[in-house]
Parts: C-alpha cells; sequence; structure tokens
C-alpha cells in the first residue's frame, strides 16, 4: 500500500510542475520567395512599400532612424546624401505589414564605410506580441554586401513587426531586397487571435473482419464455460 500510495503522490507532484515555456518560433532560415517593391520617397523617415509588382500586394510601412532615400522598385534604401558616403544616421528600420501573413523575411545590405563592427540585431514579433531576438555577428563589411539574412517560422507562426538594428557604434549604408513568404493563415489589426485548436482525432471504426474474430472469440469463451458445467 505504501508503494501504491508513493506512485500516487509522485504522479500528483509530477502534474503540479508548470510546463516549460514554449521555445522561440523563428529560426535563421532564407526561404522567402515574394519580393518588397518600395514606393519613392527622398530625405524621409518614414515610407511604404507593397508585397508585389505594381503597387497592387498589401501595404508595408517602413521607419527608419536616420532620414533615408528609399529607391523606387525592388532597389535598396540609403542613407540621404549616400553618394558622399551617407551621414552615419541610419541606423534602424521597422517594417511593419498592414496585413499578418509572413512566415518567413530575407534582407541584405552594407555596413557604413567607416564601421569596424559588423553587427546586427534582428527583432521579430509575432501574431501574438511575443518578440525573439537575434544577434549576428562577424557580418562582412564594411563596403561589402554581407550574404542574405533570414528568420522563418517552425509552427505557422506570423510575423506582425520587424526591427533591424546595428551594431553600436555602427550604421548602414544600405539595406535591400527584402522578400517574403506569405502564409494562407491572415491576419490584421486586432484580429489577430490564436488559430483554434485542430480537431480530435477521429474514433477509429473497427473493420468487418475484426467484428467477426471478436464475435468468435466470444463464441469460443461461451462454450468452453458451458463444456465447464457440463
Amino acid at each position: 500500500m505504501r508503494h501504491l500510495l508513493a506512485g500516487a503522490t509522485a504522479i500528483l507532484m509530477a502534474l503540479a510542475i508548470p510546463a516549460a515555456p514554449a521555445r522561440a518560433t523563428f529560426i535563421v532560415g532564407d526561404v522567402a520567395d515574394t519580393k518588397i517593391f518600395f514606393n519613392s520617397g527622398k530625405d524621409v523617415t518614414s515610407f511604404t512599400g507593397n508585397v508585389g509588382k505594381n503597387n497592387t500586394g498589401d501595404l508595408v510601412n517602413f521607419t527608419s532612424t536616420g532620414a533615408v532615400d528609399p529607391a523606387n522598385g525592388f532597389a535598396n534604401i540609403k542613407p540621404t546624401n549616400a553618394s558622399q558616403g551617407g551621414n552615419g544616421d541610419f541606423t534602424q528600420l521597422i517594417i511593419t505589414p498592414t496585413v499578418v501573413d509572413w512566415s518567413a523575411f530575407t534582407f541584405r545590405g552594407q555596413f557604413g564605410s567607416l564601421s569596424t563592427n559588423t553587427n546586427l540585431t534582428l527583432l521579430v514579433t509575432d501574431q501574438f506580441n511575443t518578440t525573439q531576438t537575434f544577434s549576428l555577428t562577424g557580418l562582412a563589411g564594411p563596403n561589402t554586401d554581407f550574404a542574405d539574412i533570414g528568420v522563418t517560422s517552425i509552427d505557422n507562426e506570423l510575423i506582425k513587426q520587424i526591427t533591424i538594428l546595428a551594431g553600436a557604434g555602427d550604421n548602414f549604408k544600405e539595406l535591400k531586397q527584402f522578400e517574403v513568404q506569405v502564409n494562407g493563415q491572415r491576419c490584421t489589426g486586432d484580429n489577430c487571435q490564436p488559430p483554434p485548436p485542430p480537431p480530435p482525432p477521429p474514433t477509429g471504426v473497427p473493420e468487418p473482419m475484426s467484428l467477426v474474430l471478436l464475435g468468435a472469440g466470444l463464441a469460443g469463451l461461451g462454450c468452453s464455460r458451458l463444456f465447464r458445467r457440463g
């Protein structure tokens, strides 16, 4: 009896332990395949783009720290006066889609010409307002394109906002070639709620042969009892 009570107590204690927090939902991965095309602007800190060509796709809002000149089309974002080497103020870019349906994102760029610290931080916020941080170090530069940097969801979470932040004392000479992967799941504004739980698995229906075997077994059991009584 003591062993049974101890086992039951251990089970209750295990059930009482809170579940471990969920793991991060995004990993580094370059799988995006749909381009973002910028709308024209000059010497601005906020501008827009569209997912897809000819300004027909969903709108995307961009906000920069430091004035920039975003080229029209699938081009690049440079600090104002970049032709003279840039003004060194372009240190952060925040990207906010108006329709939350991205499951992956990728980009590339260059660090400032005087940079010796080729690091950046990538902040990815999902539709439940949970932010995951990626610290990327030892990237190519300065004045050399660093390779595509991307993130992708591992469990169908969606990207609500992305922040690209240059390392301490650094700046961007340009950021460019933004691409996303569009998920079939969509949400907008405050309607970004968790998806409904999946339906329970269907109850298995016994096959006809299984029923026949079961019936035969029960009949045999009944006959054996009759023989014993006789």
